[in-house]
């Protein structure tokens, strides 16, 4: 499907660029920490994700502050940025209501602006994310591990050696074959510097919303895969009792919380 590939400037003077593919009622997914428009629409892990919600769908997605097709130096990095270029792209993309889809640490972002824009979000999906980073849920180990992973990055994200980048794509897609495992490790490659890699892990791990759950007033859809090595399964099933009870339903290996 071809994209084109367009920019806008955020209130910090940062280029963030942004695509919409297909016709249809608007939805917003949010850029992951792999985010590259390009690489996205020709992965075999992400592909059928975008293609299958732009068949019915005007699908706007867009590469976050030092990832991808965006401005790679960047002055700030900080989740109240983040959300900040959010409201950014979907003025300049000129939607008023839409549905927001977000990834992983997207989620966060979905649940700050479905909190601060009730009247512009229709409704909320959440995949694989969380409420609480690592650094809020929980204790030394937690910090501990956190350095690991920056240090990790610093050494190896950029190099030849797909054995860094493997660390994390052994959890991200634990039971997938060596092609898609090659694919993953050569996007986290592709999407971002060392440099922006380690600054963006510190902010997702240090993020916290949960205060802001109670406010997202959007029916709510919270889907999370059963043994997720990133975040916790109990992880989204306790964030999604923090937004409202609810009777939690099971559908294959993933369970789905839907706040109608």
């Amino acid at each position: 499907m071809h994209q084109e590939i367009k920019y806008c400037t955020t209130s910090d003077g940062v280029r963030l660029a942004y695509s919409v593919i297909g016709k249809g009622t608007p939805i917003v997914r949010l850029p992951h920490w792999f985010a590259h428009l390009e690489c996205d629409l020709e992965s075999p892990i992400f592909r059928h994700q975008i293609l299958g919600l732009a068949h019915r769908h005007a699908l706007l997605r867009y590469d976050g502050r030092g990832i991808g097709l965006s401005q790679r130096e960047v002055p700030d990095i900080s989740f109240g940025r983040l959300l900040a270029d959010l409201e950014t792209v979907v003025d300049q993309a000129g939607l008023q209501k839409f549905s927001l889809i977000g990834l992983s640490q997207g989620a966060a972002l979905a649940i700050a602006y479905a909190s601060r824009h009730p009247e512009r979000v229709s409704h909320l999906i959440v995949y694989g994310g969380f409420a609480q980073g690592r650094l809020h849920r929980g204790g030394r180990e937690e910090k501990d591990r956190v350095e690991l992973e920056c240090a990790l990055i610093r050494q190896g994200w950029g190099s030849d050696d797909n054995s860094f980048r493997e660390f994390f794509t052994s959890q991200f897609i634990p039971d997938q074959g060596i092609e898609l495992h090659r694919s993953l490790n050569q996007l986290q490659r592709m999407a971002t510097s060392p440099e922006v890699a380690e600054r963006l892990l510190r902010v997702i791990a240090d993020t916290n919303v949960v205060d802001l759950l109670p406010l997202v007033k959007a029916p709510t859809l919270v889907l999370h895969a059963r043994g997720d090595l990133r975040v916790p399964f109990s992880q989204g099933a306790e964030d999604c009792r923090r937004h409202s009870k609810c009777e939690i339903c099971t559908s294959g290996d993933e369970e789905s919380h839907n706040h109608g």
